[in-house]
């Protein structure tokens, strides 16, 4: 694909006219699908730790939580409607997080921690536990009966689910 702009509007494609910020993202997810680029990370600038020391970035193998799926924020955004914000500021916030908000790592390979029930050789990331424990109390008791999950819990499944962790 063949993409020129001036003036930070593109003159030459398929989006020839649009604004580039209006079109980057569709751009970006049809290059990646064509297998024409692959998304690339690297910092914009040198990392300094909270104790002023230089970070070495590497690029490791993570899960992430997709709060960019469509259909969860759809759900949220409908659940945001009913929710007593108190102000609109909040309610602004709220919704303003939600446009925003993608893929969150939750995961890493080392260091102390709990293990990833669905992969053991990655940890929770510490700061993801609360976000994941919090979710995972709203459907626990479908899941396992006591807090070892040795019972059936409502949902009746017929596996130990967290036998890993036990």
């Amino acid at each position: 694909m063949l993409f020129i702009m001036i003036s930070k509007v593109l003159i030459v494609g398929p989006y020839s006219g649009k604004k580039v910020q209006d079109v980057k993202k569709k751009i970006q997810v049809e290059l990646v699908q064509s297998k024409e680029s692959r998304i690339y990370y690297e910092p914009e600038k040198t990392i300094i730790s909270r104790s002023s020391d230089e970070c070495v970035v590497a690029w490791c193998n993570q899960w992430y939580l997709d709060y960019g799926n469509d259909s969860w924020k759809q759900v949220v955004k409908q659940a945001l409607l009913k929710l007593e914000t108190y102000t609109e500021e909040t309610r602004r916030n709220f919704e303003a997080t939600l446009d925003w908000l993608e893929g969150h790592a939750c995961s890493r390979s080392y260091g102390l921690g709990t293990k990833l029930p669905w992969d053991e050789q990655y940890l929770i990331e510490s700061l993801s536990d609360s976000t994941i424990y919090m979710a995972y109390y709203t459907v626990v008791h479908y899941l396992q009966g006591d807090v070892y999950g040795k019972q059936q819990g409502l949902g009746k499944f017929k596996y130990d689910v967290f036998s890993s962790l036990v």
